[in-house]
Formats: structure tokens, sequence, C-alpha cells
């Protein structure tokens, strides 16, 4: 038996959430985060790149256009002697450290570092705005904390361990892009908690099963945590007959007896999956099997691969209900804080280094 499992990113849909209560996020930014300018270069279509940190050495996860406005949100001074500005991109959310010279300030509003709070109403603020909110903050703080004016400012932002060629080369296989898709090969992982809502009739091995795993996969990795819940899910496991599944996913391509839906948005934020499995035609250890792997897939890890057979991201049919070494250095890698959404693939390799 050969059964695939297809990954296809979704159209970004906004969830309005109606809660009683509010979020508030302290974020150590300037008290000048509103000040509006205006990106500039000597000519106008040159592209002027969002970088990961305040040096022309790192990586740039975004670019933007001369004229494209910004809201700047913090400043430091680099080794380079230049200015750099943490801004986000007016009109796209997007966010990056640019230099100095490339920002026309519109006003002359002093620059001074105090701390600010942001209070977030949920009765009224989307998922994915409070997300990306969420997103946004993390990048601000890891680049303000770990990077001072007197240190080599990619230090900050070296792997916590050196990686083997092996798990680099693995990961870039099953972490860039997804199956079955023309989407360009890029990360893209949660910002938040998945909260994984269990659908139909499952068994009590299939319970276990699925709880042994998000206890696996949260104790191999920080920053978001699986959670099985009742209700207000952004991750559904469906067990019902193949049969059903179309009714369950209208994205669903038949053939599988495991099936994942996984949505992103524009920023490459996965914020939704839809997981199917079958109830019928499969016995337990398969079952088993298909849990642990569609769940582990919808973290991002999206695409399989013939290299290993002990590996749960194994191209062909298997019934495997353990992580392989390898598999759990994948997941950890993923989730480092510095492997951010929307890096390409030379940009993981370059940070592996």
């Amino acid at each position: 038996m050969n059964i695939k499992q297809l990954f296809v990113s979704g159209i970004s849909h906004t969830i309005l959430l109606s809660i009683a209560s509010t979020t508030t996020l302290s974020i150590a930014i300037p008290s000048s985060d509103a000040q509006t300018a205006t990106l500039t270069a000597k000519k106008p279509t040159s592209q002027i790149n969002l970088r990961l940190a305040p040096t022309t050495k790192s990586n740039a996860l975004n670019y933007a256009k001369s004229g494209d406005r910004i809201i700047i949100r913090n400043q430091i001074k680099g080794t380079d002697g230049y200015i750099w500005y943490f801004v986000k991109l007016e009109q796209s959310g997007v966010t990056g450290w640019v230099r100095g010279d490339l920002i026309a300030k519109q006003n002359t509003q002093k620059n001074t570092q105090t701390s600010k709070t942001i209070t977030v109403s949920s009765d009224n603020y989307s998922l994915d705005n409070r997300e990306a909110l969420k997103q946004e903050s993390v990048i601000l703080q890891q680049s303000q904390s770990s990077y001072t004016s007197n240190q080599q400012s990619q230090q900050a932002y070296l792997p916590k361990r050196k990686y083997t060629s092996e798990e680099t080369n693995y990961f870039k296989e099953i972490a860039l892009g997804a199956e079955f898709t023309t989407n360009p090969s890029l990360i893209r992982k949660w910002q938040g908690d998945l909260r994984i809502q269990v659908i139909g009739s499952p068994t009590s091995e299939d319970l276990k099963t699925l709880k042994t795993v998000t206890d696996e996969i949260n104790n191999l990795i920080s920053g978001i945590n699986l959670k099985i819940v009742d209700n207000s899910p952004n991750v559904k496991i469906h067990f019902v007959p193949v049969s059903e599944f179309k009714k369950y996913e209208p994205n669903y391509q038949p053939g599988n007896d495991g099936y994942a839906w996984v949505n992103w948005n524009q920023n490459n934020v996965i914020y939704s999956a839809n997981i199917l499995i079958a109830k019928t035609g499969v016995n337990q250890k398969e079952r088993s099997h298909l849990i642990r792997e569609e769940l582990t897939q919808s973290l991002g890890l999206l695409r399989d691969s013939y290299k290993y057979k002990n590996s749960i991201f194994y191209q062909p049919w298997t019934d495997i209900n353990q992580y392989s070494q390898l598999d759990k250095t994948l997941i950890q890698m993923l989730y480092q804080p510095e492997i951010l959404p929307g890096m390409t693939k030379s940009q993981v390799a370059n940070f592996l280094k």
C-alpha cells in the first residue's frame, strides 16, 4: 500500500474572535514607534532589503521599493557606523532592519528609548492581526536582546549548535516548500499555539497516540505549544471514513488514507490546518502512524523524502510510530526563533553554516 499525503497552501482568511477579554503585550520599543517615514534610494527602481539583523552581512528576509511607506519601530547603531532602523511596511506589514541612509523621515521627533504597552482587545480584533503583532514583537525582542553595538552582528544569530551536513540537507529538503504545489520553496511555520480539536470517532488508542505525539513535540520545541481543546480550534483532526473525507475537506485528493490541508498567510505564517485520518481500511498501527505523520508535517515540515526508511517523512508507505533522532532534530531546527517564516533556501543555508 503506497499512500501519499498532500499539503497545499490555502487562501489566507481572517478569523474574527469574540472573546470578552483583553490581551496585553508589553514590548520594549521606542516611544516613536508610530513615526512614519519613506524608503528612499538613488534609483527609484532599486530593491531595498529588509534584513534579519542590522548589518549588510545579514540575510535579507524581504524587500521593498523606494517610495514605500514604513513605520519605524526601533533603532540601533551598527558596527558599520550607520544607524539602523527596525521598520514595518505600512501596506504589507512586513518587518525587518533597514540602514538609515535608505530612510527619509517625515518629522524630526527625537527618538527616546522608553517602554510602551500595546493593548489589544480580543472583542473585535482578527486572529491574523493578533498573530502578526505577536510575530513582530518576537522578532523585535530577539533583535534587541541579542544585538549590541560592540558585538559582531552575526554572532547573535548563529545556530544554537552546529548541525551536520546530513541534518542541514535533510532540513532543507523537508522544511522548504510543500508537495504538489507551485508555491515558492520558503519556510512556513506557526507563530502561535496549535489548538487541536478531535472530530469524528477516534479509538481510545487514537486519542492516546495523539496525546503522546503532542507531548513529544512540546518537549522538543519552545515558543509554541500544542494542546487538545474542545472549542475554538485552529487545527481540526477528523477520524472519519475515507468516503467522507471530501465532506470535511473540499481539497481532499482521492487515494489517501491520511491527508492534511495547511493554510498560511502572506507572511508565510501557518494559521490553520485540517487533518483527515481514515477510520476504516487501515489497522490501528497504521492509523497511529498517520496521526503522527500528519500532525508533524502540519507544523511546517511539509515534504517527504526517499532517504531514510526510519524517518516519519519517508516517502513510501510505512507504519513507523516513533521519531528518529533526525526527525527530532528537524522539528527543533524549524522552531529555532531565528528560523523565520518566509526564509528562502539560500537564507536558511547561510544561517545554518
